[in-house]
């Protein structure tokens, strides 16, 4: 009893300094400057991220090997946060928002969501949207329950729509579909939490459109919709894809082998002149920045993630490591990935993949517009030799390369892949990262650890999911911005300049046109609309 009390009184104490931490941080948030391209003359070398960390034991993802002086601007804010990374990761090392002996949540979640997002986090949003000029719903709105997780959480329609549409694949040589994260039974979790491999099997229903669920394999052995234990089977399977998608698909494979490798090769490789580099700046400044960041207070020992989810920082940082073979560029390009997948045109509605889509087309007509001011043919690309090695050092530089070449280069391919590395920092992040914010704050459908007593979260481990992703909601650099001034300006061919400068001002134009089309519809939880898009993971 007495313990009890005086694990309440110190999760008090923590939680009121945390809290106004974390306030302070989304509040006091100003957007980067992404079109001042001025780069760093110096070359960036990618080393693994035990060299760069080293209590951070992740020896095959490669990071940038220091912050790029031009994110080091305005010098004043670089320093001041860069004080407050270090005074959180000492305050987290000394008094980390978790204690032990905590009772768990509440049996409600409405009620364990209430408890947790207070007035506190409802100041912040409203100082926030004051210092971006926005209502306080455009900043943040209070998470909205899904209604495929109302009751008993709808597998099939989790599988199409939301932020685990990419994990759904057809089996091969058989008429079904699967999510297949089998490899997570190879990682153990904390004591006293059941591991997370798992497999779903999926029907396709012809009549109705849609994929059924038949079976789930996971550390319950084979379980099938009837079974008294498909409850807690569909439980272990989301929380399998809830944990991969935080630390694999948004972290380790967006923010540091796709965003940081594509920062690196492109400042490398492309003079700060080239057009190609104005093109992808505004969607690739601040990476090393915010990455390091992120790295001092989620991936760190005691972090957000070993905090929140089922491993303990050793397991999670060999998960890690190899997940790096299973990164696929591929996933840049959300059409391309789906055929990849097997679950293009194949017979049933995918909503995400439609929303998704519609966003990729808006950029690839951006791209295409804008490199057709610059090259007239093919061969007129293959013979920019920059281009062509800035193609061939991100094949060499990603984990199983791109789909295209310099040799098989050509002017659509081009389009094609500069609007995969758009698409990268913005939909597929807002995908696997913010959108998660209607989704894993209800963990009594879709827990971020599963315990073998059935016993809930406790209230410190609760708090700190719904503060992760709190954080990620964080008011950034708009994508719908004028990003006009990005562009090249050449005296000697200022007709050109001018026709770049109305290239980006046709994609705002565009992207406000989709959102206005998205307005007349409903609105849903799984949506991507343009206007809460970033114009980078970063700024």
């Amino acid at each position: 009893m007495w313990m009890g009390r005086i694990a309440q009184f110190r999760w008090t104490i923590r939680n009121g300094l945390w809290s106004r931490i974390l306030a302070l941080k989304f509040s006091t948030n100003r957007d980067l400057d992404v079109t001042r391209c001025i780069k760093d003359p110096r070359k960036l070398e990618a080393v693994p991220v035990a060299q760069l960390f080293p209590r951070i034991a992740i020896q095959h993802v490669l990071v940038g090997e220091r912050t790029p002086l031009d994110e080091q601007h305005p010098v004043v804010r670089h320093r001041i946060r860069r004080f407050f990374s270090r005074l959180f990761m000492f305050l987290n090392r000394l008094f980390p928002p978790t204690v032990e002996g905590l009772p768990p949540i509440d049996a409600n979640p409405q009620m364990a969501l209430a408890q947790a997002y207070t007035d506190r986090h409802r100041r912040a949003v409203r100082k926030a949207a004051k210092r971006h000029g926005q209502l306080p719903k455009e900043v943040l709105e209070f998470p909205v329950l899904p209604q495929e997780l109302k009751g008993s959480p709808d597998l099939g329609t989790l599988a199409v729509q939301g932020p685990f549409a990419g994990y759904i694949r057809k089996v091969m040589n058989q008429d079904s579909f699967e999510w297949d994260l089998r490899h997570l039974t190879e990682y153990h979790p904390r004591a006293g939490l059941y591991r997370l491999g798992m497999r779903v099997q999926f029907q396709l229903d012809p009549m109705g459109k849609r994929l059924t669920p038949t079976k789930i394999e996971s550390a319950l052995g084979l379980s099938y919709p009837n079974d008294a234990n498909w409850a807690l089977a569909s439980r272990l399977a989301l929380c399998a894809l809830s944990t991969h998608t935080s630390l694999i698909r948004h972290w380790n494979w967006v923010h540091l082998i796709g965003g940081e490798t594509l920062s690196i090769v492109t400042r490398n490789v492309l003079p700060t002149d080239h057009p190609f580099c104005r093109l992808l700046w505004p969607h690739i400044f601040g990476a090393q920045a915010s990455n390091r960041l992120g790295m001092e207070s989620q991936v760190v020992p005691g972090g957000d993630f070993e905090s929140v989810f089922s491993y303990a920082h050793e397991e999670m940082y060999r998960l890690m490591d190899d997940s790096v073979g299973g990164f696929d560029a591929k996933a840049w390009d959300p059409q391309g990935y789906a055929a990849k997948r097997g679950v293009l045109h194949a017979g049933f509605d995918q909503p995400t993949e439609g929303n998704l889509a519609a966003l990729f087309d808006v950029m690839l007509r951006h791209t295409a517009r804008y490199l057709a001011l610059y090259y007239d043919s093919d061969a007129d690309v293959r013979a920019d030799r920059a281009m062509c090695e800035w193609v061939d050092a991100l094949d060499k530089a990603l984990s199983n390369g791109l789909p295209v070449t310099s040799g098989s280069l050509t002017l659509a391919s081009l389009a094609r892949l500069a609007a995969c590395c758009l698409y990268l920092g913005t939909v597929q992040h807002e995908l696997v990262g913010s959108s998660l914010w209607n989704y894993q704050v209800w963990t009594n459908v879709m827990p971020v650890q599963v315990a073998r007593d059935g016993s809930r979260e406790p209230v410190d481990v609760y708090q700190r999911l719904l503060n992760m992703n709190f954080m990620l909601s964080t008011p950034r650099a708009p994508l719908m911005a004028d990003l006009t001034a990005v562009v090249l300006s050449e005296p000697a061919n200022p007709e050109r300049s001018a026709q770049a400068v109305a290239a980006f001002a046709a994609f705002r134009q565009e992207l406000e046109g989709l959102q206005r089309a998205m307005e007349g519809e409903p609105w849903m939880p799984w949506k991507l609309y343009p206007k809460s898009l970033e114009v980078n993971m970063n700024a």
